[in-house]
């Protein structure tokens, strides 16, 4: 953490420190901290695809309520996928998070679906698992009667 300070002590807009930085609060649950640095990265670089993809992925997965934004998470996600000219099942893997962060079961196991394949043909098994396991979840939640706001399902 030191040195990426350090960095950013010289030079206050050097993205590669910015998103570590955010990638390490992140790392240690202070998704605030996480969440600004996330920020700050794309002031700096606009458009950064690790910054728009981790960014959307703490809006969309932080159990923090006064910090989760499942729809701005998606447009994140989208744009980091836009920004990126490979396939990349993590990206999918964000924005099928986000979608069902909205409730948008069909679209998130749509999502994860494809980014399984993605992840299959990029010889990423240990993460088509984990998306196979994701679609089969969103396809179970589309069959399901939706919970009380009361009782939510998590």
């Amino acid at each position: 953490e030191t040195q990426y300070l350090a960095v950013l002590a010289q030079a206050p807009r050097q993205g590669d420190a910015l998103v570590s930085l955010g990638n390490l609060h992140f790392n240690r649950n202070q998704h605030t901290e996480a969440l600004d640095y996330y920020e700050r990265t794309l002031e700096a670089l606009p458009g950064d695809p690790v910054a728009l993809n981790n960014l959307a992925w703490l809006l969309a997965t932080t159990p923090n309520a006064s910090l989760r934004d499942p729809e701005r998470a998606v447009g994140l996600a989208k744009a980091a996928l836009e920004a990126t000219k490979e396939p990349m099942p993590e990206y999918r893997q964000t924005l099928a998070f986000a979608l069902a962060g909205c409730q948008r079961f069909a679209e998130a196991a749509e999502t994860a679906a494809f980014a399984t394949d993605e992840a299959k043909k990029l010889n990423k098994l240990g993460l088509a698992d984990q998306l196979s396991e994701m679609t089969r979840q969103m396809r179970s939640r589309m069959e399901s009667p939706p919970s009380s706001p009361s009782n939510p399902a998590h």
